[in-house]
């Protein structure tokens, strides 16, 4: 299983590394070069420097300025940003408090609501799903994707 060695997961890392049972923990890596997005068989690597402006050339039916994938990411991160900072420190007195808190504003919203009410077209937002998650995942809990 995959674990991030982060706050909330302190006490899973507690079990694992001080009561000597016999794990071997590995890094927890998000994101590895050298690895490719494969978009309507054209395929670029996510490290290369050389990306033209529109690698999957989808500016006929996304917005300007989410034809790059790093356009996209960083447009994913402007929307979850915010409540992914409850959980960093200084930004909550602890764990229950930014739980609840994540609940009462998200739990109302998939992150398909939320960003069309954020005024992304919906275009827009399946580029964004195809490059960010797999299918049907922007249609799952918001607090899912933060």
């Amino acid at each position: 299983m995959r674990f991030p060695d982060t706050p909330f997961m302190a006490r899973t890392f507690d079990l694992a590394r001080n009561r000597k049972l016999s794990v071997t923990l590995i890094p927890y890596t998000i994101q590895a070069d050298n690895t490719f997005l494969c978009y309507n068989g054209t395929s670029v690597y996510s490290q290369d420097s050389n990306l033209t402006a529109d690698p999957f050339n989808v500016s006929s039916c996304v917005s300007q300025g989410l034809t790059q994938p790093k356009e996209v990411a960083a447009q994913v991160a402007k929307m979850i940003d915010p409540f992914r900072n409850y959980f960093m420190p200084g930004n909550s007195p602890n764990i229950e408090t930014a739980m609840a808190q994540l609940f009462t504003d998200t739990n109302r919203f998939s992150m398909r609501s939320f960003m069309l009410e954020r005024g992304m077209r919906s275009n827009d937002i399946n580029w964004c799903e195809t490059l960010d998650k797999s299918t049907g995942w922007y249609d799952r809990a918001l607090t899912e994707s933060t």
